[in-house]
């Protein structure tokens, strides 16, 4: 993400930092709530160049991968449904939404990650599509109520 027009941050030994980065991590500094709101603005504006889709897209993409890797798991009869929705929670959502913190969420992601989740649930379970098959009942046979929405929506309450 470019910061390049933010002219904010804190006074460190004469220097102005204005954030703090390490792999795809980033930390805002700001000496007010108002210039922290201005530059998480400024964020916000900067969605609509593809930045933060692409970063998005290529956490979902993490997840599929995951998913994929665990394939024989997946097909594998003789491992339950419960254990399989286990390994799915603890291993390929975490995946999908590491950074979840700095996300701003709006509906056409949210329906993207409904639709990851339902489709591993689907595959989880051996459901097709063509089976149809509510989500609703899908999720019933998983045993798995609560969304990934949920799961987004508590990490990022804390």
């Amino acid at each position: 993400m470019a910061l390049g027009k933010y002219e904010g941050g804190i006074d460190i030994g004469g220097t102005k930092i204005s954030n703090m980065r390490y792999a795809d991590d980033l930390v805002l500094l700001a000496g007010t709530k108002e210039e922290l709101q201005r530059v998480l603005r400024m964020m916000e504006e900067q969605r609509t160049d593809g930045k933060m889709e692409r970063a998005f897209q290529d956490q979902i993409s993490s997840g599929q991968k995951a998913f994929g890797r665990l394939r024989r798991i997946w097909k594998d009869k003789n491992i339950s449904i419960k254990l399989k929705i286990r390994l799915l929670r603890a291993i390929v959502i975490p995946s999908v939404i590491y950074g979840v913190e700095c996300w701003v969420l709006k509906k056409r992601e949210e329906k993207k990650l409904l639709a990851f989740e339902m489709k591993c649930l689907r595959r989880i379970c051996g459901v097709r599509w063509e089976d149809r098959i509510t989500n609703e009942r899908v999720r019933e046979i998983a045993g798995a109520q609560d969304t990934i929405l949920i799961r987004v929506e508590d990490i990022q309450r804390r």
